[in-house]
């Protein structure tokens, strides 16, 4: 099993497969009208990359009991990427789809439709459900072909064919080939040219890249010369001059989601690092003023007016009565408290729990005519709130 460029013609490559009743000639200039943009979309959309599609032209002939189908040329027919970056047609492309397939079947130009092509960015390299409802719907002939390219990163793509056998596609192909005229053709690597002469091109490249896409009177015109950069100038096809100007796949036409919204996010990440020190001064700012806000209010623990006990000493007797503030803030957000007395040389400790600061008074029987009183009590904050006051007879 193998394929092989046959002698004559020499701007083919001939993909055949032993006992098989179909055959493939296909063009070198399909080979390079195709992959630019197979290659294009590879590239537009990040990890997995975009598919394209069209239709193979061409014609058939018969050799023995084999049948020959030769593709001279093709059409790409743009996708608007509703269900994603794989190449399934939404109504609108089926309809333009069907155009360009009607357009073809009904040209005197002697070659049409042999088949479809599609580009293959998924797992694995074999025709999906969707793939085989269009090949039945606008290629059913035996004789008609699918070819599947993938793309890859850093080696040239792989394809592979597809034909009717026993009225249905085979699962996988019989025959993988490297899509790429080099390779295809036996031609040898381009010689490496000096850094001299290769970085103008680059620099013209790159500027060309930032200048914005051309109106459509200068598309056509931009496109063929940059097809004709791409590929090895190839021998002219008689068919082209009644063919619509061609129109290759530019990233910009993919409506893929996330893709613009991935660009946008890569071009503008250096601006969050300034703008996340921005957001912190803000919110320090504001937390700074809301802190503030809420220690001038009255009733709560960090306002002035919370430190104050309302701590006073009474004698309606022989006793002292000592006082405090039970609706204080201070007190209400209390689990304990500490009395503090000092009467003459004396000192006394007295412990109070939540509802005996609740209560706002003890008595005390003093003995001296001057008698120092302290209360501390010790919010829910852990915060320590301490008040004296001094009676003297």
């Amino acid at each position: 099993m193998s394929a092989r460029t046959q002698g004559t013609p020499t701007d083919c490559f001939v993909w055949e497969v032993p006992d098989k009743p179909i055959a493939v000639h296909l063009s070198f200039d399909v080979v390079d009208r195709i992959l630019p943009d197979v290659i294009r979309g590879f590239a537009a959309v990040p990890k997995r990359g975009a598919e394209v599609g069209g239709i193979l032209l061409g014609r058939t002939s018969k050799d023995g009991d084999t049948t020959i189908v030769h593709i001279e040329d093709c059409e790409l027919v743009p996708c608007e990427y509703k269900h994603g970056p794989s190449y399934l047609l939404s109504e609108g492309d089926l309809e333009a789809f069907d155009e360009a397939f009607a357009k073809w079947e009904s040209a005197a130009s002697g070659i049409g439709p042999v088949g479809f092509y599609r580009s293959h960015t998924r797992e694995g390299l074999s025709p999906e459900p969707e793939d085989l409802d269009l090949c039945a719907a606008f290629f059913p002939n035996p004789h008609q072909v699918f070819l599947l390219i993938k793309p890859h990163a850093t080696r040239p793509s792989t394809a592979g064919f597809f034909f009717y056998e026993s009225g249905r596609f085979q699962e996988k192909s019989y025959l993988q080939f490297p899509f790429r005229r080099r390779e295809l053709s036996g031609q040898g690597p381009e010689p490496r040219r000096p850094l001299g002469e290769r970085m103008p091109e680059r620099m013209a490249e790159q500027a060309l890249r930032r200048v914005p896409a051309p109106e459509a009177p200068a598309l056509a015109a931009s496109s063929e010369t940059k097809a004709e950069a791409v590929a090895t100038p190839p021998a002219p096809v008689a068919v082209r001059s009644r063919v619509p100007e061609y129109q290759p796949y530019r990233p910009s036409e993919f409506a893929v989601p996330g893709f613009a919204a991935a660009q946008q996010k890569s071009r503008f990440r250096w601006l969050w690092i300034p703008l996340s020190f921005i957001f912190l001064l803000i919110g320090l700012v504001l937390g700074f003023q809301t802190a503030m806000s809420f220690a001038g209010r009255p009733g709560t623990i960090a306002g002035v007016e919370s430190f104050s006990l309302g701590l006073g000493v009474q004698k309606p007797d022989e006793n002292l009565r000592v006082q405090w503030d039970r609706t204080a803030p201070a007190i209400k957000f209390s689990q304990r408290g500490v009395l503090n007395i000092r009467d003459g040389e004396s000192f006394k400790v007295v412990d109070l729990d939540t509802p005996q600061l609740q209560t706002g008074s003890i008595v005390y029987h003093n003995t001296t005519d001057v008698v120092t009183f302290r209360l501390d009590v010790y919010p829910r904050d852990a915060t320590t709130v301490s008040e004296s006051y001094v009676w003297k007879k």
